[in-house]
């Protein structure tokens, strides 16, 4: 009998499970939120300027790399010599959650996105498959943005 839950399976599920979140945290967020918030909008002029090569590039892989890098890298495996696992993941994506400034909905949505990353680091023992899935994520956001946004 083939082994359904191996590395990739879990990899899989859990993106399938973090684009599910994304999809459901910005249908909460339209209902819940103001239309627009400011940072999203300044995001997308980016993109419609000359910078918007560099603004996809930056915001798309850079910034998604460096974060994991930082929250799930230093922050979360720092915190796991002090805490419990469950209090580490719960405070490093308190923090990234709440350092990327925008109003309630989405940062709860944030910060069950990056609870998700957290579970998929410890699940496969690879900061490389929660950068995949945070660069995957935030493609889905931009392309969502730039279509209805």
């Amino acid at each position: 009998m083939p082994v359904l839950l191996g590395p990739f399976s879990w990899s899989m599920m859990g993106l399938t499970a973090l684009v599910a979140v994304v999809v459901i945290q910005m249908g909460i967020s339209g209902l819940l939120v103001s239309p627009t918030e400011t940072q999203n909008d300044e995001i997308m002029a980016l993109i419609h300027s000359p910078l918007g090569l560099l603004t996809l590039v930056c915001t798309n892989i850079v910034s998604p790399v460096l974060e994991e890098l930082l929250f799930r890298g230093i922050v979360q495996n720092t915190l796991r010599r002090y805490l419990p696992v469950l209090g580490a993941i719960m405070l490093t994506n308190a923090v990234f959650a709440l350092g990327h400034g925008y109003q309630l909905a989405s940062t709860v949505g944030i910060f069950i996105t990056g609870c998700g990353f957290s579970w998929l680091v410890l699940k496969t023992k690879q900061l490389s498959t929660a950068m995949g899935c945070h660069i995957l994520v935030n493609w889905l956001v931009t392309i969502i943005n730039m279509m209805w946004g």
